[in-house]
C-alpha cells in the first residue's frame, strides 16, 4: 500500500472509529484485512510457513489448520489500529487488550530500574509500543534503520504523546545510538525500551531449548549491561474483533546480564519464556523468526544446558 492510500485508509479508519461500535468497525476492517492478507491467509502460505519450524515445534493435527486461517487475519485486523494510536486510552479500546505477567515489568520500575524489553518479529509487533504507552509506560524501541516518518504518521504519534502524556519521551532510536539508548533508560526512572531479539546483528546467540534452538541477539543484553536496567521478555498476540495479548515473562536474573560470559544462558531464558507462547500460535510468526529456528545448536563454550519448557 502506497503513502497516499495509507493517508485514506487511516483518515476513512478514524471516521469508522467514531461512529460505528466495535463489531460493525471490526466487520468494516474485515475486507481491508483480507485484501492485505490474501496470500497469507487465503492461500494459506502462513500455516505451509509453519513447516519451517523444528519438528518439536510442529502443532499436531489439521484442525489447528482452520483456526490458524482466522488468527492470521486476526493480526491484519490489528494492524489499522496504528491509525488510532490516540484514542487507545479509551475504556472501549482498554477492554481489547489484556496486559499478562505485568507484574514482572512493573516490580522493576517500582524500584526505579530501567527495563529493556525482549520481544521478536511475532504478531502485530508495533502495536506493543503503542499499547503500552497507552497504558502510561513511556516506552521506545529500537529501529534496525532510520526512517522518515511520513508526515500524516507524525501527525497520529503527536496526537497520541498528548493524550498520553508522553510529550517529549523519544518514541525511537537508531541501534547504532548505543548511547543515546542508555541516556534515554537512566535519564528518567521508569522508562522502557523495547528491542526486536531475532534481529540481524553481529553478535548471535543459539539460544537451545528441548527440541529447538532460537538464533538471538545479545546486543540487549550488553545495553541492559551498561545502563544496568532489568531485561523482561515480551510477547504480543493478535485475536479475535481487534482485540491484544501481551505476556511479560520472568526477568532475566541479574547475574545473567552483569556477565557476558553467562549471555548464552541469559538468552535461553528468554527462549524458554517466549516459546511456549509462539507455538500456542505459531502462525502469528514471521518468515524472519521462523528463519531463526533450527535444530538443538551443539555447545561448545561451557554454556548452560537447555532447562524444560514450562508444564513439561
Amino acid at each position: 500500500m502506497d503513502l497516499g492510500m495509507k493517508r485514506i485508509a487511516g483518515s476513512l479508519y478514524r471516521l469508522a472509529e467514531r461512529l460505528l461500535p466495535t463489531p460493525l468497525l471490526a466487520l468494516f476492517t474485515l475486507p481491508a484485512a483480507l485484501l492485505l492478507g490474501r496470500r497469507m491467509i487465503l492461500r494459506n502460505s502462513s500455516v505451509r510457513m509453519v513447516d519451517g519450524l523444528p519438528p518439536a515445534l510442529r502443532p499436531k493435527g489439521r484442525r489447528w489448520r482452520w483456526r490458524a486461517r482466522l488468527r492470521r487475519l486476526a493480526v491484519f485486523m490489528t494492524q489499522f489500529l496504528i491509525y488510532i494510536p490516540d484514542r487507545l486510552r479509551r475504556p472501549r479500546w482498554r477492554r481489547r487488550c489484556r496486559l499478562i505477567g505485568v507484574k514482572h515489568l512493573e516490580e522493576p520500575l517500582s524500584r526505579g530500574q530501567p527495563v529493556v524489553l525482549a520481544t521478536v518479529h511475532y504478531a502485530n509487533l508495533p502495536m506493543i509500543y503503542h499499547w503500552l504507552r497507552s497504558f502510561g509506560y513511556p516506552v521506545a524501541f529500537i529501529s534496525a534503520r532510520k526512517k522518515h516518518q511520513p508526515a500524516f504518521r507524525d501527525r497520529l504519534d503527536t496526537l497520541a504523546d498528548r493524550a498520553n502524556g508522553m510529550g517529549g519521551v523519544a518514541r525511537e532510536i537508531h541501534e547504532d545510538e548505543l548511547w543515546d539508548a542508555r541516556d534515554f533508560l537512566v535519564e528518567a526512572p521508569g522508562r522502557v525500551l523495547g528491542l526486536v531479539m531475532d534481529a540481524a546483528h553481529k553478535r548471535l546467540v543459539a539460544a537451545n531449548g528441548p527440541g529447538y534452538s532460537l538464533t538471538l541477539s545479545e546486543g540487549g543484553l550488553r545495553l541492559a549491561m551498561v545502563a544496568e536496567a532489568a531485561v523482561v521478555p515480551c510477547l504480543i498476540s493478535s485475536h479475535r474483533c481487534l482485540s491484544s495479548v501481551i505476556r511479560f515473562g520472568r526477568p532475566v536474573p541479574p547475574e545473567d546480564i552483569a556477565d557476558p560470559r553467562r549471555h548464552r544462558k541469559a538468552c535461553e531464558h528468554i527462549a524458554r519464556q517466549l516459546v511456549p507462547w509462539i507455538v500456542q500460535q505459531p502462525e502469528q510468526c514471521t518468515r524472519g523468526l521462523i528463519e531463526h529456528f533450527g535444530p538443538p545448536a551443539p555447545h561448545g563454550d561451557g554454556a548452560s544446558e537447555p532447562a524444560p519448557l514450562p508444564g513439561e
